[in-house]
């Protein structure tokens, strides 16, 4: 998020957008150990996904007006439903049941139950659960 922060930002409008750059403001915005290896390989996947583009015979990226909306999107995004969503308490979050599951319950609360002394082995009891299936069926 602070990759496509530092992209939204407008510091590097007029200037263009830099691995120098990149990395003042990551440091700032994430870490103080931000590498030039990291800022290439940002800029290097910002601008094979189209969010910068690069300026012909220099090292300087500008930002596509696509990379500008999505980064914007994102970042807002982040600040005004993910962060607060995972900063709420856990106990105001409602459970629901499922319903698969209390059906399943249900399910198996009323299935009729096997006498043990008619059940030899487990495919016994399988193969007369069938037949009486089938004999209802009939």
């Amino acid at each position: 998020m602070a990759l496509l922060a530092s992209v939204a930002a407008f510091a590097h409008v007029i200037g263009g957008l830099t691995n120098k750059s990149l990395r003042a403001q990551m440091a700032v915005l994430w870490s103080p150990d931000y590498s030039q290896g990291q800022a290439s390989y940002d800029l290097r996947r910002l601008r094979l996904k189209g969010f910068i583009e690069r300026v012909e015979h220099t090292n300087t990226y500008r930002v596509t007006s696509h990379g500008r909306r999505m980064a914007t999107f994102f970042t807002k995004l982040a600040t005004r439903v993910v962060v607060p969503a995972l900063t709420e308490p856990p106990s105001s979050v409602p459970r629901r049941k499922h319903p698969s599951r209390s059906a399943m319950r249900g399910a198996l609360t009323s299935a009729p139950s096997m006498p043990s002394s008619e059940s030899g082995s487990p495919h016994d009891s399988a193969r007369k659960l069938a037949s009486n299936v089938q004999d209802e069926r009939l």
